[in-house]
């Protein structure tokens, strides 16, 4: 499998590398497109071809490639080859839950102090989602919807300025990222998900407790919607 630099979208602005090591770019690379659902859990990973895409050579992709096996993202096989692990009832199950403490968390941490000025960015999420969910619930709005839907739980994280936090989430994310959340669970409604969204956002902007409350109940529809999901029950219980 060779990658394609079009899936992520930084490359149409920004150069693929800086000045950080070419190990730990490599790394945050594969990391950004496993997160964005742009390499697939299950899919296959080539040294050579990551190296010819990203003109390295083979030695900082392994260095990334064996960090990832470290953290259980991926599974090295002989002859270098790798595979994205696939998520396990056990790991999905383990993801979801720490998705809900750590983001009830988040809401408990935020919702005194936040400001007009921090709520900006997830006012400006809103308004993307709802466009799209006023053109429609078809595939290509889905596909839209999810990627603005990820933006918004990542953004109710970095509103903590929790570092430790923050990476935390990230990792849940590499784990269990959101498009396969929604490719897993019953079909989604992405207008009810947009009204969890916006009670969220009007409860934090007056400092109301009752968004702790809101985020439970919208985490937990989220999880219902995945472990009564049609493809749920053929997940292999653990690795």
């Amino acid at each position: 499998m060779y990658i394609d630099m079009n899936r992520s979208n930084s490359q149409k602005t920004n150069p693929i590398l800086d000045t950080r090591s070419l190990g730990e770019q490599v790394y945050q690379y594969l990391c950004n497109l496993i997160i964005e659902g742009r390499l697939n859990y299950g899919e296959t990973l080539s040294i050579k071809g990551i190296a010819q895409e990203l003109k390295v050579s083979p030695m900082p992709v392994r260095e990334a490639i064996k960090r990832l096996e470290l953290e259980g993202v991926v599974t090295i096989h002989p002859r270098s080859r790798c595979i994205i692990k696939v998520p396990t009832k056990k790991s999905i199950q383990d993801a979801l839950e720490m998705r809900e403490l750590l983001e009830t968390h988040c809401i408990e941490s935020i919702y005194r102090r936040v400001d007009s000025q921090d709520l900006e960015r997830l006012t400006y999420i809103l308004e993307q989602m709802r466009m799209i969910v006023n053109r429609g619930q078809g595939p290509e709005e889905i596909r839209e919807y999810i990627r603005w839907d990820r933006e918004f739980h990542t953004e109710l994280c970095r509103l903590t300025r929790n570092e430790y936090l923050i990476k935390f989430y990230r990792e849940i994310s590499l784990h269990l990222n959101m498009n396969y959340i929604y490719n897993i669970a019953i079909p989604p409604d992405i207008a009810t998900t947009l009204e969890h969204h916006t009670h969220i956002v009007k409860a934090l902007s007056s400092h109301s407790p009752d968004s702790i409350g809101l985020m439970k109940i919208h985490l937990e529809r989220s999880k219902k919607n995945v472990l009564e999901g049609p493809r749920f029950a053929n997940f292999p219980e653990s690795a």
